[in-house]
């Protein structure tokens, strides 16, 4: 159910990351607890800063789950890709600002 209800939002066409993209480019995880979202990023951003040699910038804004804000930033600090900080008591739009 939560599978189609974000193919129906997002829509089903896939599309390659457009890194010619005028910066800063922003790139949503999506997908239930548990489903691989914080790590999945970690990988992709450390690709970006080691293979595109791109600036990566990661934040969590799952203010619901902070132990997932937690691991986001443990994971930067091992692969070398800058966290945003965490401010406690920030919404995820002010998160996203």
């Amino acid at each position: 159910i939560v599978h189609d209800e974000l193919v129906e939002i997002l829509g089903s066409d896939a599309e390659p990351i457009d890194l010619a993209a005028a910066p800063p480019l922003g790139i949503l995880m999506v997908g239930l607890q548990g489903s691989g979202k914080t790590t999945t990023t970690a990988k992709i951003a450390y690709r970006l800063k080691t293979r595109e040699r791109r600036k990566v910038l990661m934040a969590s804004l799952d203010t619901r789950r902070p132990a997932a804000q937690a691991q986001l930033r443990v994971q930067g600090e091992q692969t070398g890709v800058d966290t945003l900080p965490i401010v406690a008591g920030q919404t995820p739009l002010q998160i996203a600002r």
